[in-house]
């Protein structure tokens, strides 16, 4: 005979990220999904439709789901380092039942069994499975940044500054490399019509351990209204990794006549 659960299937209704940190007040970090635009809620990572053949799986099925978190570490813990798990990941399910066929029925009726599946019982609610991300190690943020405008609103053709503030938290040296416009491919920022800029565009910046430096640019409008800025974008060279990555901010000013 074959083994029943070959022919076992089971329906994957929903995929979902849960952050078993949130009522551990001794946890160092919070952890958070990064949303999917897909999805209505901001902690669904797969959210099957119907005759979707994605949610069904049968034995020795392998079904996989790409995910990112965000870590915050609680202001008591920012100087250290923590060891934790990427969440944990939910899975809403349910068995899919065997139909019996016409012919099979019709005999099982004559023996007074009214049944029209057989194999997994049915059941009422969706049952939840949860599994444990891949652990990882969270290390504070080695750098304190900030942005500023060296003013509120400018003038058209007025030069006015943007200032970028970056500190070393670390007993490394570092190098960071300095870019202006955006380079993860999005059209519209990488060359701004309406503000030119010049500083320290395409350029390195060293930091000694503990150090903290300021890169200046200076911008001019060539159009009034509400303008976007070019963005700023600043690179580890050390983490392979953003310091800075203001090229989704779309970061604005308003400029004067």
């Amino acid at each position: 005979a074959k083994d029943p659960s070959a022919t076992t299937r089971v329906s994957v209704r929903k995929v979902w990220f849960e952050d078993p940190t949130l009522d551990v007040d001794q946890s160092p970090c919070i952890l958070r999904a990064i949303p999917d635009p897909r999805y209505s809620t901001t902690k669904t990572l797969f959210e099957s439709k119907d005759h979707d053949p994605a949610r069904t799986l049968g034995n020795g099925t392998k079904f996989g789901v790409v995910y990112r978190v965000e870590a915050t570490m609680k202001d008591s813990y920012r100087q250290e380092s923590a060891s934790t798990t990427l969440g944990v990941v939910c899975v809403d399910w349910v068995p899919i039942p065997i139909h019996i066929q016409d012919d099979a029925r019709s005999d099982m009726t004559n023996c007074g069994l009214h049944v029209k599946t057989h194999g997994p019982l049915e059941l009422q609610s969706i049952a939840t499975s949860r599994f444990r991300g891949p652990p990882c190690y969270i290390e504070s943020s080695p750098f304190v940044t900030s942005c500023s405008v060296g003013v509120g609103s400018a003038t058209m053709g007025v030069p006015f500054d943007l200032v970028i503030d970056i500190e070393n938290k670390t007993a490394l040296h570092q190098l960071l490399k300095i870019n202006v416009g955006d380079k993860s491919g999005e059209k519209g920022r990488s060359a701004s019509p309406s503000v030119l800029l010049s500083g320290v565009v395409g350029n390195q910046m060293r930091l000694a351990p503990f150090e903290k430096q300021s890169a200046s640019f200076t911008a001019i409008a060539l159009k009034s209204g509400k303008v976007v800025l070019p963005a700023i974008s600043v690179s580890s060279e050390r983490y392979k990794s953003w310091v800075i990555n203001d090229s989704k901010s779309n970061r604005s000013i308003f400029v004067t006549p």
